[in-house]
């Protein structure tokens, strides 16, 4: 956005340019109240009084562009909207605009539902913004709308990959994310770890892996021959690889879970309840306080409370003591 907020200042000067992207609702006629705040930028930012808020809400008239606003992209002036003798009544303008030098304001709205607020407010000092500030902003608009449906797409990605990221290791899975010519972009979980202990690897997926690739490629492109994905496995000792074929329209994954001896259950004259010995198999497997909550539906504190419980039934201080006792090899 910020990039955005310098060229849109390189087609119309402004003292102030702000975006900002919320949910309001009307507690009475022309007065909005802001419900969400998803966005909020300002360049450069404006020493706003500490009650700015309180100040705001108790204004008798709302900020005059809010008024008309309907969720339909277009450009719009103060001075479109209100003449000058009554803005300078206005108590918005009086308490919150004037006392920062802002005099006049053109705010350029991009699509939005019934209830929300997106748009860029250019702000100045001295003079008015021109029919032609208006006409150039109403032309930049749908490459506005395009820039912010671009940064919520990246956002929403970045937000995915975080919560991968956390269900993989919460189950002791990895994923290796692919890209071409068999090249791993990316990994989650335990995804670079199964690897490079099964197989090696040096960014590429390794020769055994790329065979198999191929095969369930063929496989996914040809449903009508019958043959259902394989999964791979690779088996070292006690332990073994299980690798299994995820393809999308815009990308392709795979899937690695890692098969261990089955752990015995702990002695019953320990003592410990059901629900202390599947959190202790949890944090067994590495999980933290938070992510064996998560698996459990119960708060971290919750989780916290089980390990100290176990903990005194098995007369020891850690975790990894507790796992020792609880389930001897």
């Amino acid at each position: 956005m910020t990039t955005s907020v310098g060229r849109l200042h390189d087609l119309v000067a402004a003292d102030v340019i702000a975006f900002h992207d919320v949910d309001f609702v009307y507690v009475r006629p022309a007065h909005p109240e802001v419900t969400e705040v998803r966005a909020y930028y300002e360049f450069p930012e404006l020493p706003l009084p500490p009650d700015a808020e309180e100040t705001e809400a108790a204004c008798r008239d709302a900020y005059p562009l809010c008024w008309t606003h309907d969720g339909q992209p277009r450009v719009r002036r103060l001075s479109d909207v209100i003449d000058r003798p009554a803005l300078r009544r206005n108590d918005f303008y009086r308490e919150l605009m004037h006392p920062v030098a802002i005099e006049h304001e053109a705010m350029t709205s991009l699509p939005s539902a019934r209830g929300v607020c997106t748009a860029f407010t250019l702000s100045r000092a001295t003079r008015d913004f021109s029919d032609r500030d208006t006409l150039v902003l109403d032309a930049v608009i749908p490459h506005l709308t395009y820039l912010l449906r671009r940064v919520r797409d990246e956002e929403r990605a970045a937000g995915t990959a975080t919560t991968l990221e956390e269900v993989t290791t919460s189950f002791g899975l990895g994923v290796l994310v692919l890209g071409p010519d068999d090249r791993i972009e990316a990994t989650f979980g335990r995804g670079r770890e199964l690897l490079e202990r099964y197989l090696g690897g040096n960014g590429h997926v390794p020769e055994p892996i790329a065979c198999w690739l191929h095969e369930q490629r063929f496989r996914a492109r040809a449903p009508e021959i019958g043959a259902a994905p394989e999964p791979l496995v690779i088996e070292r000792g006690r332990t073994r690889l299980t690798m299994r074929y995820v393809a999308r329209t815009t990308s392709e994954s795979v899937l690695l879970e890692e098969d261990g001896p089955p752990r015995l259950r702990p002695d019953p004259e320990l003592g410990l309840t059901a629900r202390e010995t599947e959190v202790l198999q949890l944090v067994g497997r590495g999980l933290t306080n938070k992510q064996a909550a998560r698996m459990l539906g119960v708060r971290p504190s919750t989780v916290r409370k089980h390990l100290e419980n176990a903990f005194a039934k098995l007369g020891v201080g850690t975790r990894t003591a507790a796992i020792a006792r609880a389930f001897p090899q």
